[in-house]
């Protein structure tokens, strides 16, 4: 493999996670952000390993592994009176950084497209700590993204540009854990993370989306916990996939291994005093808006 396929691999997961996205309803980006901080300046970040197999039946030398460092961040930067559904309330600049690369003499070096950066206007309201919300008595529905009033992404030395949707979904570029409809809670316990114990929940979910020519299953362990120094509701998680191909004209029973990945990601440090990395870059883009 050259080096240049050997660092498009993420791209190629970015390109699965579309196809599930695709294939349902039951993908979603809230599942990093089940409550918000509500404090200007507060930050925390999560560190793990990022590792993946490619499956090569006809190499010679085998299955490709390789394993990356990932740090992700996310920080409430400053809130701003936004208008959501007809209502006025509170937003609050959401920024999130993901860096998957190698670590090089103590540093994480990030590779092409290795580095990702958003910052989301979000409702204050739209963060309720659940998958499902209320549309009328005894009814809901299942939520499978972030509302944002507005946003903003940047990768790697690119320059900022707008997201124009009005939704954002974190799985899969900025990480694997996704938001299931039928998340299974386990037994209350006491979990160690460098960031300090937590008491939370495991919740688990396993989910399955087909294609004529792909399958891939995802699988997550995740901790909630109401501890406020895990400012986001979430203390580690553990999120695997496991893609499967095979030519359209072909039985489903001949579904062949492609990709396999498994993100493990723990809080390691949180503090206060955060502040936008890309801050001119979005003014930038936002002068290039208004000059349309």
């Amino acid at each position: 493999m050259t080096v240049r396929s050997l660092l498009s691999l993420p791209v190629r997961l970015v390109v699965a996670g579309c196809l599930l996205l695709a294939g349902g309803t039951t993908a979603s980006a809230q599942g990093l952000l089940w409550k918000l901080p509500k404090e200007e300046g507060k930050w925390v970040r999560f560190e793990g390993t990022y590792k993946q197999t490619v499956h090569r039946p006809n190499n010679a030398e085998g299955d490709l592994n390789v394993e990356w460092t990932k740090h992700i961040t996310i920080k409430s930067l400053k809130s701003e009176e936004v208008e959501w559904r007809g209502e006025k309330q509170p937003g609050w600049w959401i920024e999130i950084k993901a860096v998957t690369g190698q670590v090089k003499e103590g540093i994480l070096e990030a590779g092409p497209g290795g580095s990702r950066i958003y910052k989301l206007l979000v409702p204050e309201k739209a963060i309720r700590g659940t998958v499902t919300e209320e549309v009328g008595p005894g009814r809901e529905i299942f939520v499978s993204y972030i509302p944002i009033v507005r946003g903003f992404r940047k990768t790697g030395d690119e320059a900022a540009v707008a997201i124009d949707s009005g939704t954002f979904d974190l799985y899969p570029v900025v990480a694997q854990l996704r938001h299931y409809r039928d998340l299974m809670a386990g037994a209350e316990e006491t979990v160690q993370t460098p960031l300090g114990d937590a008491a939370g929940t495991t919740w688990t979910a396993t989910a399955t989306s087909e294609t004529p020519t792909s399958r891939i299953t995802t699988s997550t362990e995740l901790v909630r916990t109401d501890d406020p120094k895990f400012l986001f509701g979430v203390a580690k998680w553990t999120a695997k996939s496991a893609s499967e191909t095979k030519p359209s004209t072909a039985s489903r029973d001949e579904f062949q291994p492609d990709v396999e990945i498994e993100e493990t990601m723990t809080a390691t440090e949180a503090g206060a005093g955060a502040e936008s990395e890309i801050a001119d870059a979005v003014a930038a883009a936002e002068s290039s808006l208004k000059t349309r």
